[in-house]
């Protein structure tokens, strides 16, 4: 979902900063890097807010830094010609101003619906909401949901607007807890690798098919490691096997540790 765009009066600087613009659309770490001015940026934002509440409440889509062009950014949904030049002529004539489908006030209104009607509701069943939340700058309301089908989604869209909405898709198969399985731990550091690696390390590598999983098996688990069925997987031994592991929705991962110390 693309940000909403926001034009600036041509020769004019941008509102409250004195930064260069960010011409790729990656974020500033901190308002250091950006060259903000905070002494004028926080006040100028409270004057904006106050300012749309007096004379834009009903058509106000939201405020924020737009890193592209260096300095605020404010929506309004009608009358943007005349809101901006009102607005540009009370508070700063650098303000960039954007278009926008859907009011701040209506984005909050489906954020409320949306928690109220959807959140809290299934558990960890598929198509279960988790999340909601009223995104500015792309003018929609997020919607967090696990694992669902076109038909949920579609549900979602017809009864909150799907012009006002996106979704952010969580497919993960439960908590780590459950979604990771041990097939075997062993002791001991395999040939070279401690010697590669220092006196402290930690290196993870990942198997995607069969092959590579066997070639990882072989150089990580001893021959006699002893098979166990504990439910926690605390101690060293062979918990399963490759002929468990799913390769279209499945990984292998090996990952080894180790520290020496001279107490």
């Amino acid at each position: 979902m693309r940000p909403l765009q926001a034009t600036l009066p041509e020769g004019t600087e941008p509102a409250a900063t004195e930064a260069e613009p960010i011409h790729d659309g990656s974020m500033a770490d901190d308002d250091a890097d950006r060259g903000a001015d905070r002494s004028e940026a926080l006040p100028l934002h409270t004057a904006i807010q106050a300012w749309t509440g007096r004379e834009a409440a009903e058509d106000f889509a939201g405020v924020w830094i737009d890193q592209q062009l260096g300095g605020w950014a404010v929506a309004f949904t009608n009358d943007v010609d005349r809101y901006a030049a009102k607005i540009r002529e009370d508070i700063h004539p650098g303000l960039a101003v954007a278009e926008a489908n859907h009011s701040y006030t209506e984005l909050r209104d489906i954020q409320a619906r949306i928690s109220r009607e959807q959140m809290g509701h299934g558990g960890q069943e598929p198509g279960t909401v988790t999340s909601a939340g009223a995104q500015l700058m792309i003018n929609r309301v997020t919607i967090g949901v696990f694992d669902p089908d076109e038909q949920r989604l579609a549900e979602l869209s017809q009864t909150y607007g799907a012009t006002a909405i996106c979704f952010e898709i969580d497919v993960s198969s439960g908590p780590p807890s459950e979604a990771i399985e041990t097939l075997a731990k062993a002791s001991g550091w395999r040939a070279g690798l401690s010697e590669e690696q220092g006196s402290a390390f930690a290196v993870v590598e990942v198997a995607y098919d069969r092959d590579t999983a066997e070639a990882a098996w072989r150089d990580n688990v001893p021959d006699d490691l002893e098979p166990r069925d504990d439910d926690l997987p605390a101690e060293p031994g062979a918990y399963g096997g490759l002929d468990e592991v799913d390769f279209d929705r499945q990984v292998v991962v090996v990952w080894s540790s180790g520290e020496s110390g001279g107490c």
